[in-house]
């Protein structure tokens, strides 16, 4: 079972420097295998580069915003940022804005409730030692990521397990088998999404 936290990197590519430096700071617990960080640098030569977006913010735990002007002024990334607070309040994904230096996120109202790091929403580049404002921002995604690892490690006990799978009112349903479980006769569907802004079908992960 893969208990890591998966990470988006929503980001300006201005500010691809800071990115550098976020991800050295969490290589912890990436050496951990805690974390799982994706971001645009691992798409493959050859793969559509906006599916591959798409796939990822969908399907992660953790969206994390680097919030900047350049991030502010960028059309593409107040989009990932509009979709990343969509999906808080639809699947209830964790959305953390990292802020890189001093800008006008307060002023928009899908950041303004959401609890920014460093501490306080203090920009990265507002600290006279710019390591100091990741270590704090190490903090933060410590505390995070064991709130992750808690939930992921919750598991069903052994009996309860048995209990969801029975299916004794069933037993007569299969004629080559005395007991039959859920397992038996359950058929995972796959699904898959109409995305309607491309005009065509994708295949998700049942």
């Amino acid at each position: 079972m893969n208990n890591k936290v998966r990470l988006f990197i929503s980001y300006c590519h201005d500010d691809v420097a800071h990115i550098t430096s976020f991800n050295k700071h969490m290589t912890k617990f990436v050496d951990d295998n805690i974390l799982d960080i994706w971001w645009d640098k691992n798409i493959t030569a050859g793969y559509d580069f906006w599916e591959q977006i798409d796939f990822h913010i969908e399907n992660r735990d953790i969206i994390c915003l680097f919030i900047s002007a350049n991030y502010l002024a960028s059309k593409a990334c107040k989009e990932e940022m509009r979709r990343a607070c969509e999906l808080r309040t639809r699947n209830g994904i964790c959305v953390v804005p990292v802020i890189l230096s001093p800008c006008s996120w307060l002023d928009y109202d899908n950041l303004k409730p959401l609890l920014a790091i460093p501490t306080d929403g203090k920009a990265i580049s507002s600290f006279p030692n710019p390591d100091d404002g990741w270590h704090d921002v190490y903090n933060h995604m410590k505390k995070v990521l064991k709130d992750f690892q808690n939930i992921k490690e919750l598991h069903f006990r052994s009996p309860f397990s048995d209990f969801l799978g029975d299916a004794t009112l069933l037993t007569k349903a299969h004629h080559n088998k005395r007991n039959v479980k859920l397992d038996d006769i359950f058929i995972y569907p796959e699904l898959s999404f109409f995305d309607s802004e491309k005009d065509k079908q994708i295949k998700c992960l049942s």
